[in-house]
């Protein structure tokens, strides 16, 4: 597949059936654009509404790539700590934070609140309630298994060396150069570890895209995004935008005149899919 031709939409896969009939716009592309579409499983889910607690994802991701055959998730990943050597991980789970709040296990809390970089699940405690979630080379193996179109992993606070640790595992399961999964997965970036980008990532690993995000608002000092967000992507070498659906069709068609590959976050609506076929 040339995935560069794709604009990738991150929403709930089971609707795309559902709307692609209730297109009034006629212009002649429209149909086409619809089509080339990819509608993406947000946080491992099969449908708009979680069916059990959050904690039992290592079932759900079964169910989503095995029984249900999907091939496109967003995904995030939690770190722990201390580190869970029997895993072979750098203290990577499936899941975000809020996920595991208010979880307890033998009267202590899953989730440590934070720490310098971000919030943490607390492993040392923890670990009988852990083998029930899903570590990130689990992930891989099922990934391995169950072959996806196209992966993005977030982690939820995160600094160079887990970065670092990700990648490498990311281009030892075959998603790097001169893998057979070569491209299939990415890693996003809000702008401020866009800086993490430059100095592990990008020139290291150049094969695994890197998704720098843009909001529609400002959210815990990330300022909106704007055109002045294109130049930034553009200079660091970002090729792959994650712009939130809410972010002005002005800019989402500037991105593509300009020639970046767009994964939306947020398409949890039918008007919401139809702006993002409509701008490309």
């Amino acid at each position: 597949h040339d995935r560069k031709s794709w604009a990738r939409a991150l929403g709930m896969l089971f609707w795309m059936s559902a709307v692609v009939g209730a297109a009034d716009d006629q212009r002649p592309d429209f149909c086409s654009r619809l089509a080339a579409l990819e509608v993406c499983s947000h946080r491992g889910r099969r449908t708009g509404v979680d069916e059990h607690p959050r904690i039992q994802v290592a079932d759900q991701l079964r169910e989503l790539f095995g029984k249900d055959a999907v091939r496109c998730a967003d995904l995030d990943l939690t770190r722990t700590l201390p580190l869970l050597p029997e895993s072979g991980d750098a203290g990577l789970v499936v899941g975000h934070p809020d996920d595991f709040r208010d979880i307890t296990w033998q009267g202590l809390p899953l989730l440590v609140s934070s720490d310098k970089v971000g919030s943490y699940i607390n492993a040392t405690a923890t670990t009988p309630m852990l083998n029930r979630t899903v570590t990130l080379q689990a992930l891989l193996n099922l990934l391995a298994e169950h072959v996806p179109e196209f992966i993005a992993l977030e982690i939820k606070g995160t600094d160079a060396s887990t970065l670092t640790f990700l990648l490498q595992a990311l281009d030892a399961a075959g998603f790097g150069r001169d893998g057979k999964l070569r491209g299939r997965a990415a890693i996003w970036y809000l702008p401020q570890h866009a800086h993490l980008f430059q100095q592990v990532h990008h020139s290291q690993f150049p094969d695994i895209p890197g998704i720098f995000a843009l909001l529609d608002r400002p959210w815990r000092g990330e300022a909106q995004a704007s055109l002045q967000s294109l130049d930034d992507a553009a200079r660091m070498g970002f090729q792959l935008l994650g712009p939130s659906t809410f972010v002005e069709e002005a800019l989402l068609a500037e991105a593509e005149r300009r020639g970046f590959q767009t994964f939306v976050f947020g398409v949890n609506t039918d008007d919401a899919l139809l702006k993002a076929a409509r701008t490309g």
